[in-house]
């Protein structure tokens, strides 16, 4: 019994001293806490530039085409061309006339040097003329040779035509009259150019006015 009271005698001392050693000992430190790896942020990407923007097109104007060629006057005879730059216009009578006074025309030439067969005459007026058809009959009544004779031209017909080049407007007037022995068959081709009309009689004294008319056709401004 005395062994079993100095066993528990030990064992309570044991106990004690495990209970004093506890509560001497230093607290355990806590593990040191390892801080969270920091992310690296990723790099910034740089956005490519953006290209600049292409100057405007500039279209360039249309090109003006050049001014088409007046067509060549196709004629039934052999012809010669009388051109006047001053006025801007061309005409055609055949190649064996000759030229003559004009008098108060500027231009003429005719199948003979007396003028006493088919003949062309080509005269200006300016101020342009309102009725082109009126002032061709004015200006052959107002020629030395129509009043030396006392002459008056007659208007037979009178129509808008276009002239040989193939856009000017102009006007055919048929006019006849009586000089002496002479009956005169004439046609006056007539058209305006800025301040100018331009007035060309083609005539005839044989009887057949064809030849005269296609002469007088032939009027062509440039």
């Amino acid at each position: 019994m005395f062994k079993n009271k100095a066993l528990i005698i030990v064992t309570i001392l044991v106990l004690a001293l495990s209970v004093v050693a506890m509560s001497c000992a230093p607290a355990a430190k806590p593990a040191p806490t390892t801080p969270p790896a920091t992310t690296t942020p990723p790099a910034t990407t740089t956005p490519p530039a953006t290209p600049p923007a292409p100057p405007a097109t500039t279209t360039p104007p249309a090109a003006t085409p050049p001014a088409a060629a007046a067509p060549e006057v196709k004629t039934s005879f052999e012809a010669t061309t009388y051109t006047n730059d001053k006025y801007g216009f061309s005409i055609k009578y055949p190649k064996s006339w000759v030229v003559v006074d004009a008098g108060t025309f500027i231009f003429a030439a005719a199948a003979d040097s007396g003028m006493t067969a088919d003949t062309l005459v080509i005269g200006v007026n300016n101020p342009a003329e309102a009725d082109l058809s009126k002032a061709a009959k004015a200006n052959l009544d107002a020629h030395p040779t129509f009043k030396k004779f006392d002459a008056k031209a007659n208007i037979d017909s009178t129509k808008a035509i276009t002239l040989a080049d193939g856009k000017t407007a102009g006007v055919e007037t048929a006019l006849s009259a009586s000089i002496a022995i002479y009956q005169i068959k004439c046609f006056c081709v007539a058209a305006t150019k800025g301040a100018n009309s331009i007035f060309m009689y083609a005539y005839t004294v044989t009887g057949d006015p064809k030849l005269a008319k296609e002469i007088a056709n032939t009027l062509t401004f440039k």
